[in-house]
């Protein structure tokens, strides 16, 4: 038994600008402080995928819809996501001490049932400090929030989709969701001035536009030239977006169309830059790189007595070698067993009870 991979290489493409945009932002926050516009991007990929997978699901497992949707997330993000915690927390507790491991199981507990956006927010972290924060699991905050749409959108896309079985129903629900929390983004960050970075409803717009952007018929086939143009567009805005504890705000309508028009592509485009080989080496890893950046980062400007280059050096050639490590010894055995694969119970049992133990483990033994 198989899984068919459906991957557009053009997107795998486009995750490898998102996670670059995202690593550079956070190792030289002064020459590109709004890489943080790369998660806006993912979000939008993945409002995106998760909508292909879960249509194509549809026809292929009527019966088995949610069982199958469920086990494919599961072995794409969990046992990788566990890995990084655990070891995470040994880095920590060698390099950083007994206090630092503490502050981390505060996090952890929270990041492994994927609430960590909500305890961020709880504990007025700001995203954008330019201090040494010991958060080394921070980043976790927008896997928080992929994984409660992961939870919330397939039961409604089901239920809809029995309800009134027609695109139509999708398309109301989706626009209106995502009406609702842009408005919402936009009246807290530019009136309130609110602080909204890891809030989940201000983000939904972003990952229903790219639900949106699937469930609409046409594609378009254009230049490489334009795509050039829009690639560099995102990068000017990660330039000149200031760093702000407001975002998502006005501002990000722009990066999201940005990334709209990129993934309304006709399949069949060629010459793509996004299709370059060297871009879709770093796609496929750009999960993995995104887990691992941060926590190094943070462990070497932690214990080293300047950030240099040479400390830049470190944190890149750990990056690589921690996430080809983990594709190749986790990720991938874990997404291609045939155990797993023709045991979708088994799957789902062992993830729960993973993630009860592990987080059992964090919060019993947080001393807070």
């Amino acid at each position: 038994m198989q899984e068919t991979s459906q991957k557009r290489s053009d997107i795998q493409g486009l995750r490898a600008w998102a996670v670059l945009l995202v690593v550079c932002g956070h190792l030289f926050p002064e020459f590109l402080p709004g890489g943080f516009i790369g998660v806006d991007i993912f979000f939008i990929i993945s409002g995106f995928v998760i909508t292909q997978q879960m249509s194509r699901l549809r026809v292929e497992h009527p019966h088995s819809f949610l069982r199958n949707f469920y086990t494919r997330r599961i072995r794409r993000i969990l046992p990788s996501a566990l890995f990084v915690i655990l070891i995470s927390l040994i880095v920590t507790r060698f390099y950083l001490g007994i206090v630092a491991e503490n502050d981390f199981k505060g996090s952890a507990g929270w990041v492994t049932i994927f609430l960590g956006n909500f305890h961020f927010q709880g504990e007025s972290l700001n995203y954008f400090s330019s201090g040494i924060v010991i958060q080394p699991l921070q980043h976790f905050w927008s896997l928080s929030i992929e994984e409660q749409f992961y939870l919330i959108w397939p039961a409604l896309f089901l239920a809809l989709w029995l309800l009134f079985k027609e695109k139509r129903a999708l398309v109301i629900a989706l626009t209106t969701f995502a009406a609702l929390s842009l408005a919402y983004s936009i009246y807290s960050s530019e009136v309130l001035k609110e602080s909204l970075f890891f809030n989940s409803f201000a983000r939904v717009w972003e990952l229903a536009l790219g639900a949106l952007l699937y469930l609409y018929p046409r594609r378009f086939k254009f230049l490489p030239l334009l795509e050039a143009f829009v690639l560099a567009l995102l990068l000017i805005s990660a330039f000149r977006i200031s760093p702000s504890m407001q975002w998502p705000r006005l501002t990000a309508i722009p990066v999201a169309l940005l990334t709209a028009y990129l993934l309304l592509r006709s399949e069949d485009s060629h010459n793509s830059i996004l299709k370059l080989a060297p871009m879709q080496f770093i796609g496929e890893l750009s999960y993995l790189i995104y887990l691992w950046h941060w926590p190094i980062l943070i462990i070497v400007k932690s214990t080293r007595p300047q950030y240099d280059n040479t400390s830049v050096a470190i944190i890149l050639i750990l990056t690589t070698v921690a996430s080809l490590f983990t594709h190749y010894a986790i990720e991938k055995p874990i997404r291609r067993s045939e155990l797993l694969l023709k045991r979708p119970i088994l799957t789902i049992t062992v993830a729960i009870s993973l993630v009860a133990l592990t987080s059992g483990y964090f919060f019993l033994t947080y001393k807070g």
